[in-house]
Order: C-alpha cells, then structure tokens, then sequence
C-alpha cells in the first residue's frame, strides 16, 4: 500500500502535465476556457490552472495575515504576533498560512473538492499553497512535511483523503519530504462542525498518536491540512509531533482560514 502511494505521488504531475498539453487548458475556479494571456501571476504565485480574476478572488493579502493563525483580516497589524481570533487559545503549532480566508471563491472551490472529491482539483489547490510556502517561508525552513491524518474508518468511506492530495502537491512545489504514515489518527471523533470551539479543543483529545517517533525526533515540521478553523484538529497534532516525536518545530499550511464569521 505504501509503495503504491509513493508511485502515485511520483507519477501525478507527469499525468497532469499530460493533460495540459492535450487539453485545452480550463481555469479550475470558473471552469472558462484559459488563453495563455489569463496565466498572470497574481500576489507574486502563478499557475496554468486558474484565470486572473479566479487567483485574485482566492488569495489573500499577506500584509493583513495573522502570522499565527493564518487568518487575513483588517484588524491584523504586520508587527502583531497573533490576532484577536487566536489570541485567546494556546495554539501547539508555532505559525500558519493559508491561500486566503474560507470564504467567497475559495470556500466555493474547497466544498467543491471534498463533495466531489476533486483530486485534480486538489492537486491544484495544494500546488497553490506550495508556492505560499516558499513565498511566505522559503523551503529551507523545514526538514519533513506530514498531512494531518483523518480515522481509518473515513477514508475507506470516500476513498479521498485531501490533506494527503495537498500535501503531495506542497512536497512537489518545495521539495520538502514527505511522510504520510508518521503521525496516525488512532480513534474516531464527533464532527468538528457541528461543535463549539471549547467543544471542539475536547473533541480531539487523544486523536492522534505517532507511527514512528524517530521520523519526526529534531525536524523542523510543516503540517498540512485543508481546512483550519477552530485549530484544535492542527493543535492536537502539533502538540503530538512536538511532545511525543520531539519535533524541533511544528508550523500549519493550510488552503483556507475559516474565522466563522468572526
């Protein structure tokens, strides 16, 4: 199973540059037909995938990002070290970015890809996010790169797990390794929807666990997931990575900051 994995993620971007020179390229936000005129870059990231207006609608403006949470905001100041979203919880990870807030276009294509379960289109979206990384961060800044893993039970279900797809896709960018079976999601939780934020930090005690200590042991870590809202799912398993691994560090990548109308 494991050699499978690591053959797909070999292979995925040959299949998808395959499909861009047979294809007609489409923008994945809007779906319209993509010239070569509409590949402009917007906020310093470009792509063959999406249109202008598609990448401007997504990306969020790093100058107004919380460099904490990850949330971008009016009220967010480039010398605040955390914002009033985040402010009063003990986040376990050091910092986050995301594409942008969890809202407009980029909610639209985050729904999108888990109801229909898009790897394409998360394929895209992680390679979005990769070059975020690298534009925020730089790659050098991390030794190993690790989705955050969802219940067994879940993924035999849909068969789509998208932190794992992104995660693929931001190793591919930055060239950070990866390893998708160092931390484990070892028992089933109760939605995090349908929770409070109090409800949700005691919803995901004892989550997770590690595979293998020694993989993590003294690496700067980049976690990966889709969506952050609360940050108590990303929180529990920095707190793992970093309490039981010893990660030397711990920092969150995510598509979308959802800030719950905050």
């Amino acid at each position: 199973m494991r050699g499978t994995a690591e053959l797909w993620r070999a292979i995925r971007p040959w299949l998808q540059g395959i499909g861009e020179l047979v294809f007609e390229p489409v923008c994945h936000g809007c779906l319209a037909n993509l010239p070569d005129s509409e590949n402009a870059p917007a906020e310093g990231l470009q792509s063959r995938a999406w249109c202008a207006n598609c990448l401007e609608e997504m990306l969020s403006n790093l100058s107004s990002c919380c460099a904490r949470c990850g949330a971008a905001s009016k009220f967010v100041r480039p010398q605040d070290a955390d914002c009033r979203l985040c402010r009063q919880h003990r986040f376990r990870f050091d910092r986050s970015v995301a594409v942008g807030n969890y809202q407009a276009r980029l909610s639209e294509l985050v729904v999108r890809m888990k109801g229909l379960r898009d790897e394409s289109l998360a394929w895209q979206m992680g390679l979005l996010l990769g070059q975020r990384v690298k534009q925020v961060w730089g790659a050098d800044r991390f030794d190993l790169l690790v989705p955050v893993p969802c219940w067994w039970g879940k993924r035999l279900r849909k068969g789509f797990v998208a932190a794992e797809i992104i995660a693929n896709a931001v190793s591919h960018v930055t060239k950070i390794p990866e390893s998708d079976s160092a931390l484990r999601c070892c028992r089933k939780t109760s939605k995090q929807g349908t929770l409070s934020t109090s409800a949700r930090f005691r919803n995901v005690i004892g989550m997770f666990e590690l595979a293998v200590a020694d993989r993590v042991r003294g690496k700067r870590v980049l976690l990966v997931d889709d969506v952050m809202t609360s940050g108590a799912t990303a929180s529990q398993a920095a707190g793992v990575l970093r309490r039981f691994g010893c990660a030397e560090s711990v920092d969150l990548a995510v598509l979308a900051r959802g800030t719950r109308g905050k």
